[in-house]
């Protein structure tokens, strides 16, 4: 009798650690989520200040040279521009471009309640108020399509006139 009843106290202390076991489970795993959603939420942080970067490196570029600032202006103006301030205008055009894809790809991974319309809408800008810009994007806008920027091209040809 005395074997019976030991072993039904041994079963039950092994119940009991069981459900302990599976109570500290529970509080790892949730100790685990709790780190990923912390973790994740740096990386939007991230990836949110790389975008950031991408938007203002090209003006940063600009303001830091007078003679590409004097370049930048005249070729939204469509004024007269020397061969090699055309060329340099259209490297300038098409970098601001890539930058302005780029910085819509980048945070369109932070989600879709992110408002990503600016870097579109300067892009929309700079076409409508320029010619020479305007060709330029027509130039290097089949690159986009071809570089997961379809919703980029979309939007901005969806709001040019």
């Amino acid at each position: 009798m005395k074997t019976i009843d030991v072993g039904r106290t041994l079963a039950i202390i092994a119940n009991f650690g069981e459900i302990a076991g599976i109570v500290l489970l529970a509080i790892e795993v949730r100790q685990n989520q709790q780190t990923l959603e912390e973790g994740n939420t740096m990386n939007l942080i991230a990836i949110g200040n790389i975008a950031q970067e991408h938007f203002s490196h090209f003006r940063n570029l600009l303001l830091e040279n007078d003679e590409l600032f004097s370049i930048w202006q005249r070729g939204l103006m469509d004024e007269e521009l020397s061969g090699l301030d055309d060329a340099k205008f259209e490297e300038l055009c098409s970098e601001q471009v890539f930058r302005m894809a780029t910085t819509l790809r980048i945070f369109s991974r932070i989600g879709d309640d992110f408002d990503r319309t600016g870097a579109a809408f300067v892009v929309q800008r700079n076409i409508n108020q320029s010619r020479r810009y305007a060709e330029c994007w027509e130039r290097v806008k089949p690159a986009l399509l071809g570089r997961d920027n379809i919703n980029f091209v979309e939007m901005v040809d969806g709001g040019t006139e």
